[in-house]
């Protein structure tokens, strides 16, 4: 059986939904490699995923959400700053950590508004076996706070049966996170309505304890 088909076989073995683990194994394998070198690592993981890794009763998410850590830009003379960043990303998606997966960072299809900076999503396929094994987006904030009590926080552990250990991540305090979402859910919208309804549902999910 291809490596691929054995990955899905040991999810479906768990009576789980395919497609989202297919994507959170592909999130994490990718996080894996953006964080291998913690203390070398420009970014901070936080968003959706964050939230999924702390709280089973979090939302699911679609996409990766990372945040620059304060002056580690790329700074490579060369092309724009989406290009430097997608190379930085892409050289970070190339360590290859003996788990038959691989990644390809896309162009940048989209700017951010909601960091202070901008931010630039960017296109991401996970393959393995040399077939896309799922497609999702990272975005990338720009100029955002960061507290220095950033927390280590596992990812799953899709991959033990072939003797893979949990992939660790730095993220942003949880507080923090709350704090965030919160922030945006309340911020005046004078010449639009509100549509960040679903963040009540991660603010009642997330919420400090008294």
């Amino acid at each position: 059986m291809p490596r691929a088909g054995r990955v899905c076989a040991a999810i479906l073995s768990e009576g789980l939904v395919l497609q989202r683990i297919r994507r959170q194994l592909s999130f994490d394998r990718l996080l894996a490699r953006l964080f291998a070198v913690q203390t070398e690592a420009p970014w901070v993981l936080k968003g959706g995923y964050a939230l999924e890794l702390r709280f089973r009763s979090a939302r699911s998410t679609k996409d990766n959400d990372l945040t620059l850590r304060s002056g580690l830009l790329p700074t490579d003379a060369s092309g724009t700053q989406r290009d430097r960043l997608r190379r930085r990303l892409q050289q970070s998606a190339s360590i290859d950590l003996a788990d038959f997966f691989e990644f390809f960072v896309q162009p940048a299809t989209l700017d951010l508004e909601g960091a202070p900076v901008g931010g630039l999503r960017y296109p991401v396929e996970a393959v393995m076996d040399g077939r896309i094994f799922a497609k999702f987006h990272v975005d990338i904030g720009i100029g955002d706070e960061v507290a220095d009590s950033q927390e280590v926080i596992e990812g799953g552990d899709w991959l033990a049966f072939s003797g893979i250990p949990r992939p660790q991540f730095l993220s942003i305090p949880c507080e923090q996170q709350w704090a965030e979402k919160f922030h945006a859910y309340t911020r005046p919208r004078l010449d639009r309505m509100n549509s960040r309804a679903k963040d009540l549902i991660d603010l009642a999910a997330t919420q400090p304890a008294q």
